[in-house]
């Protein structure tokens, strides 16, 4: 064809001519259809994965749709830039193939074309008679923030990971489950985590008369303890003295499985379990609304001389029974701190201990007088002596102001010893300008839009959650927190790496 001089061949002709007139690419697909779900950005490989595009493993999946490369070899393959909604994906490949005794090297288009559909999980997202179980989760108090910090542990644990759906409601949050066992691994995370106690019921959906099996929906509400931390606690007189004379006034300083509660005049400490909450179901008609700031004065430490009186009797009782060969290892006396009172752990009971607090004096006024003139010195005894110095501002309760309503003030009256003043929490001072350097997830769930009113309280009430964060190290160790990576970081990283 070119009249050059060659080497005998069956075909007679160079490898330039043979690769004009021999089509090595005859059986390799050029064009190929690919499936795409929109709903969670996955592709069809059979199995359904995500992958970036023009990523290392988007070029493995699209090799892997073409048929007829197992006769050539593969020299080289790139991505054909596309417009990005174009729905179409370009990849070049540089294949060789040996023709008698000459190897004939080529470059060609593939073509994918992406075809957008559902995956059987987002099928059973959006079919609304899919699911088989539901959990309800519920908290009858006015704020979110026990639902934010619970969406948060779950995010942690992926003990979401079995729901189809995800749906928020003005009341709670709900899960919707293939069968009840998803169902119940929810259930018990939740119950690790907070006091909760589960009411279930079940629909009748269908029934095979010849097999007799019985298929049920089965619907779990679960509530969980309306008792949240820095929440103030009133026990009436009979509940009180069936649980040994505690209260009447309690502070709630953490919530886990257990709600946990100090007494603000005798400073002990109170775990209750689910099982004996419920059985009193106490509520906390004094919440963080009703907080108000005092200005530190002055925070002298309480020495309790019983105890120290004690400590010394007991060390020098000691050292007289101990050999004089042995007082050098064993010169420390025993403790005399007061131990838990605990029953059986398959009882419902709560724990008493002596907490080892800090007990301080304090001198305090309200904030608000400062500028007025009226200041009134306040003396108040406290938990807090590790985090109060002079001159900070502490969030508190005043039960001389608060407006009550009748149940509660008849039960306040009825007992003598109740404090007037209850400090909380150190107030931390924030400026306007500072950014957060962090940020939280949330779960995919479906949000119904609701009032201007609703929105600007629960943005309000998300900032609050942010800043619990910020203040509470023992909150920070069981949430994940995400680095915010500003628009100047990521120009400073790019000229760097020019």
């Amino acid at each position: 064809m070119c009249s050059a001089t060659i080497e005998a061949n069956q075909k007679g002709m160079c490898s330039v001519c043979q690769k004009s007139e021999i089509d090595i690419t005859d059986g390799i697909t050029k064009n190929v259809l690919m499936h795409y779900c929109k709903g969670c950005d996955r592709y069809l490989r059979p199995s359904w994965v995500r992958c970036e595009m023009e990523s290392p493993d988007m070029m493995s999946l699209c090799l892997s749709k073409i048929k007829g490369l197992a006769k050539v070899k593969l020299v080289d393959t790139s991505f054909v830039w596309t417009e990005p909604h174009s729905k179409i994906i370009k990849i070049k490949l540089t294949i060789m193939k040996e023709l008698n005794k000459s190897n004939i090297q080529t470059s060609f288009i593939v073509e994918f074309k992406v075809e957008w559909t559902q995956c059987d999980d987002c099928k059973k997202t959006f079919t609304p008679h899919i699911w088989n179980a539901s959990v309800q989760v519920r908290q009858k108090v006015k704020h979110k923030r026990t639902f934010m910090l619970l969406e948060q542990l779950i995010l942690k644990h992926s003990a979401h990971a079995k729901a189809l759906n995800v749906k928020e409601m003005p009341e709670g949050v709900d899960f919707f489950f293939k069968n009840k066992s998803g169902a119940n691994s929810l259930i018990d995370f939740i119950g690790s985590v907070f006091p909760i106690k589960c009411k279930e019921s079940k629909q009748l959906v269908s029934h095979d008369q010849n097999s007799n099996i019985f298929n049920y929906k089965y619907s779990i509400m679960v509530e969980i303890a309306p008792v949240c931390p820095d929440d103030l606690i009133v026990i009436d007189k009979q509940t009180s003295k069936e649980l040994g004379g505690l209260g009447p006034v309690l502070l709630c300083y953490k919530v886990s499985s257990r709600i946990h509660l100090i007494d603000p005049l005798t400073f002990k400490t109170y775990e209750f379990d689910e099982n004996t909450y419920w059985r009193y179901n106490f509520k906390s008609y004094i919440d963080r609304n009703c907080l108000q700031e005092f200005l530190i004065i002055s925070a002298d430490e309480e020495i309790d001389y019983k105890k120290l009186y004690a400590n010394k009797n007991e060390t020098l009782m000691t050292i007289d029974s101990v050999p004089a060969s042995k007082q050098s290892s064993n010169n420390m006396s025993k403790s005399t701190n007061y131990k838990n009172i605990q029953g059986d752990k398959n009882k419902s009971s709560f724990g008493l201990q002596k907490s080892h607090l800090k007990l301080v004096n304090v001198q305090c006024i309200r904030n608000n007088q400062v500028q007025d003139g009226n200041v009134e010195l306040i003396n108040v005894r406290t938990h807090l002596g590790e985090k109060i110095y002079p001159g900070d501002i502490f969030l508190g309760y005043d039960l001389t102001s608060l407006i009550m309503n009748h149940d509660l003030e008849n039960t306040l009256t009825e007992n003598v010893n109740i404090p007037d003043f209850v400090l909380v929490k150190k107030k931390f001072k924030r400026s306007a300008n500072r950014k957060r350097i962090w940020k939280l997830k949330h779960l995919d769930k479906d949000v119904e839009m609701g009032k201007a009113k609703d929105e600007i309280e629960k943005d309000r009430q998300y900032e609050e959650f942010l800043r619990d964060i910020e203040e509470n190290k023992e909150m920070r160790k069981n949430i994940n927190l995400y680095q915010v990576k500003s628009i100047l970081n990521y120009f400073n990283n790019s000229m760097l790496e020019l």
